[in-house]
């Protein structure tokens, strides 16, 4: 069986080959709905424990070794609003 990436790595990071760059494509996590899959957000409704497994899967298809202290994640906030400036 074929399995979904659990990441992806943007082009504009292959001039960096010390850095593994990557983005989730949120395939392959245990997260039931809402989330509904790889759901990393430790600021979530998720079950902590459901964020905490997702995180391991995600950060051992980053490489052998690799740990939370060596990732450096964004935080995303989801506003109704709009700045406009001139």
């Amino acid at each position: 069986m074929n399995l979904p990436s659990l990441f992806r790595t943007p082009a504009i990071f292959a001039q960096f080959p010390g850095i593994i760059a990557a983005e989730s494509t949120r395939h392959g996590g245990i997260s039931p709905a809402p989330f509904a899959s790889l759901n990393l957000g430790l600021n979530t409704a998720d079950a902590p424990e459901n964020v905490t497994e997702n995180r391991c899967r995600s950060f051992a298809a980053l490489g052998p070794g690799c740990t939370e202290s060596q990732v450096a994640s964004s935080f995303q906030l989801w506003v109704c609003e709009c700045a406009i400036s001139y």
